[in-house]
């Protein structure tokens, strides 16, 4: 019988369930069909939840963007035309028209074209001709068409480079969904869906109320150009100054503020993201050098919330004790001086008015200038409270042509400094108004632009370097912002001796961990921890302060001291020589 069934000639016994190879395999195919169900169900849930996650997370980002590039081109079109445009309607495109703006018409060609290729074909036909008596015509070999695979081949290669090749997927054999790769296949169909649903909508909005209070901004004008100006003459000393916006209501002329981007939107900054720790030992370091020490960045930070935030918050502060109308931040380059300003004007509640040289250039030419400075000052003191902010304060006051050129500045900062000193004249306790500049070079004004830079400001903070205490707070705050929060053997005491005494500021630390901590690092923690020297070759990379930089800063200090106090320093310093002697 075993011959036979070998052979085929008869059946083989049944086999139990266990070894039968197709029961075997139906099983196999049950079960893979099972873990692909369970693997579609995965992707579609992860579908849904990035989708969600995005509209919810980056979405409102995503709008603020898109909103500020439409009124970027709002402000283009208004000041090339000198009117607010429309906003096309959902069926032409609505806002593509700014993120996908039609291609501009072909340039035609200069002369008569016509003429020129009638006379190249007669020639060309005529020379044609004589050669064909004399010679054969040669026939040309038809062309041979492209493959029709060669663009989906490109394509496939194309894909395979940008998503595959450097891909690592030890990690996934099971090779479920990639939620990073799912995230950016959805995110133009969101954008797409923020922009028609929610930008336009708003934008649309927003377009007509400008139109709107412009429009009563011009009836006011025209309803007072009939009326005297005055009833009688007054001396200078009473005279009152005049409104070069008279008849403008404040909601129009915030309006054009925003559009020219010099209201800036409520910062996000707060006073927690600029880190730093008090210093114990300044008495000591005072005693021993004859230089005074740095201020701490906790005692800036305390003298901001002091003579800014709380005058501004507070009317009742504001009228009760003495706070400079004006303030000057200076210090190196990422201590964060600019973060101070913002975090400053988010705690009062403030708006935020930003008349930078670099953000003003080119917007206000000649005599607009004057108009712009009335204009923010006027809505500054009837929206209080207010921070009028001047970035690299230091070009405001910069007459020099040579050193002018250097900056990259089409018009000369300077051109704001008289008008500005009018304005702060005018300021008056109530207002609730703070004129606030940071500069990261204070030493490049001399002789006279200098006199009058320090004559404008009435209190000058200065912001330096992060001390070591400073800097382990800050590595700390950074690494656990990139969300490295396993690193128990990261001797964050070293990096931050490192930073200390190399001049680093707390904008190279950041930019640092940015670098180094990536989402994929973040999963490798387990395997491959963090440690000192993954840091150092991002941090030789970046910029630091020099000695001869921090040398500039104490000269500068040294000039903003009042006569009295230079005289007491000078007063230590010879009884410090006499005791010495003796």
């Amino acid at each position: 019988n075993e011959e036979l069934i070998l052979i085929g000639m008869e059946p083989p016994p049944d086999l139990p369930a266990r070894d039968d190879p197709v029961l075997k395999q139906q099983k196999v195919r049950e079960h893979r069909l099972l873990v692909q169900k369970a693997h579609q169900d995965d992707y579609l849930n992860t579908i849904e939840e990035s989708n969600k996650g995005l509209f919810d997370i980056e979405g409102p980002e995503m709008k603020e963007r898109m909103k500020d590039d439409v009124r970027k081109w709002v402000n283009t079109v208004f000041e090339a035309t000198g009117e607010v445009p429309d906003l096309p309607d959902e069926e032409d495109g609505g806002s593509l028209i700014v993120f996908d703006p039609p291609p501009p018409p072909p340039e035609e060609e200069e002369g008569d074209g016509k003429d020129a290729k009638g006379k190249d074909a007669k020639g060309k036909g005529g020379k044609d001709a004589k050669k064909g008596k004399d010679e054969p015509e040669e026939e040309e070999e038809p062309a041979v068409p492209p493959s029709v695979f060669v663009g989906s081949m490109r394509d496939a290669v194309t894909r395979y480079c940008e998503i595959w090749e450097y891909k690592n997927e030890e990690d996934n054999f099971a090779q479920k969904a990639d939620v990073e790769m799912i995230k950016n296949e959805l995110r133009p169909t969101v954008r797409e869906t923020i922009r028609i649903k929610e930008v336009d909508a708003e934008m649309r909005q927003e377009i007509e109320n400008m139109k709107a209070q412009m429009a009563k901004g011009k009836k006011g004008k025209k309803g007072k150009k009939g009326k005297k100006k005055g009833k009688g003459k007054k001396d200078k000393k009473g005279k009152k100054k005049k409104d070069l916006t008279e008849g403008e209501t404040i909601d129009s002329l915030y309006g054009q503020l925003v559009l020219a981007s010099i209201a800036q939107d409520m910062p996000s900054e707060t006073f927690a993201d600029f880190v730093g720790s008090y210093k114990n030992v300044d008495a000591m370091v005072e005693k021993q050098s004859q230089n005074k020490p740095d201020p701490s960045l906790a005692s800036v930070r305390q003298a901001i919330v002091e003579q800014v935030v709380m005058p501004l918050a507070s009317p009742y502060v504001a009228g009760q004790a003495p706070h400079p109308p004006t303030c000057l931040i200076y210090g190196p380059k990422g201590t964060g001086k600019t973060t101070l300003v913002k975090a400053a004007a988010r705690e009062a509640g403030a708006n935020l008015f930003d008349i930078s040289p670099k953000n003003t250039d080119g917007k206000y030419p000649k005599k607009q200038v004057a108009k712009m400075l009335h204009i923010v000052f006027k809505v500054a003191k009837a929206l209080a409270p207010s921070i009028v902010y001047i970035g690299d304060a230091d070009l405001a006051w910069l007459a020099d042509k040579k050193k002018v050129k250097t900056t990259g500045l089409s018009e000369a900062g300077s051109r704001i400094l008289k008008d500005l000193a009018k304005e702060m004249k005018d300021l008056k306790p109530e207002d609730r108004v703070t004129i606030v500049g940071e500069t990261n070079f204070p030493h490049r004004l001399e002789k006279g632009d200098l006199k009058k830079f320090l004559a404008y400001w009435k209190m000058f903070l200065y912001c330096p370097l992060p001390d070591y205490a400073s800097c382990q707070y800050i590595w700390a705050q950074h690494i656990r912002k990139c969300g490295a929060n396993r690193t128990p053997n990261l001797d964050t005491s070293t990096l931050a001796r490192l930073t200390y005494t190399n001049g680093y500021a707390g904008s190279a630390i950041a930019a640092a961990c940015k670098q180094i901590i990536t989402d994929r690092r973040v999963e490798r923690l387990d395997m491959k921890p963090l440690s000192v020297d993954d840091f150092i070759p991002a941090l030789s990379s970046l910029d630091q302060t020099f000695p001869e930089e921090d040398v500039k800063f104490r000269e500068f200090t040294e000039k903003t001291k009042p006569k009295e106090e230079k005289a007491d320093d000078a007063g230590g310093k010879d009884d410090k020589k006499g005791k010495k002697k003796k």
